[in-house]
């Protein structure tokens, strides 16, 4: 079970729910982009399980894309790291939800 926090940015108006960095549910593992197109936080599957092999088939980087606007201009965000809009400091606002 995995995990989305909300957070905001002190200094420009980015807010988002999202993991925060790399997480896992039952079928996929998930890690936490900004997308330079959307301007936006975004959670990207980049792992799926694989139930033949009993661990999780990683994705080629290429094939993590926007998944707002399904395009490739994405750079990977974690918590407690500045605000990717513009470098502000990102607040951790508490749990959004639990998911699987």
């Amino acid at each position: 079970m995995g995990t989305s926090y909300n957070y905001k940015c002190q200094d420009c108006d980015l807010e988002a729910s999202v993991i925060g960095g790399e997480d896992i549910g039952f079928y996929s593992k998930f890690k936490t982009f900004f997308c330079a197109d959307c301007m936006k936080l975004v959670d990207i599957v980049v792992a799926d399980w694989d139930s033949n092999n009993k661990q999780y088939s990683k994705f080629p980087d290429h094939l993590h894309l926007c998944s707002l606007c399904n395009k490739k201009n994405v750079t990977q965000w974690e918590s407690g790291h500045p605000c990717p809009k513009c470098g502000g400091k990102c607040e951790k606002l508490g749990v959004s939800m639990d998911w699987d």
